[in-house]
């Protein structure tokens, strides 16, 4: 985040005289699989469903008690299908080496806020790595 605020705030990149930061810098510019941008064309959408049902991440915990019931809805059942063959396909993600794919079941992992979803959509679309856009000029002012 204090990345996106150099990026994004001039004058208070102009005050740091160095900035060393172990976190991953991003660029979204050149996403190619088919999958994440589909996905991120429709995380408002998503995100929207899962707070309408009263979920409010997306995996984590909880996902195998709910994902049933929200994966037989017919427009979410495509996203739900794509997740599952990118997170457990050797073929559709070359990172998944098929002697841990085992692994997958045995360790929970955290789940995604619906801020998250959203702001990774809003990555995507733009491009670049900024702060999460709330709609309008007043919002993210707040």
């Amino acid at each position: 985040m204090f990345y996106a605020m150099l990026a994004n705030q001039p004058a208070v990149a102009e005050r740091v005289n160095l900035f060393v930061a172990l976190a991953p810098v991003v660029h979204m510019t050149n996403v190619k699989v088919p999958f994440l941008t589909d996905f991120a064309g429709h995380t408002v959408s998503i995100a929207d469903a899962l707070r309408d049902a009263g979920l409010y991440e997306f995996m984590g915990v909880y996902w195998t008690k709910y994902s049933k019931d929200f994966c037989s809805h017919w427009y979410y059942k495509y996203w739900c299908d794509k997740l599952e063959e990118y997170t457990y396909s050797p073929t559709t993600n070359k990172y998944n080496y098929p002697e841990r794919l085992h692994l997958n079941d045995k360790n929970s992992v955290d789940g995604i806020s619906l801020r998250q979803i959203a702001h990774y959509g809003q990555v995507i679309a733009d491009g670049y790595i900024a702060d999460f856009d709330f709609g309008s000029e007043q919002a993210n002012m707040q």
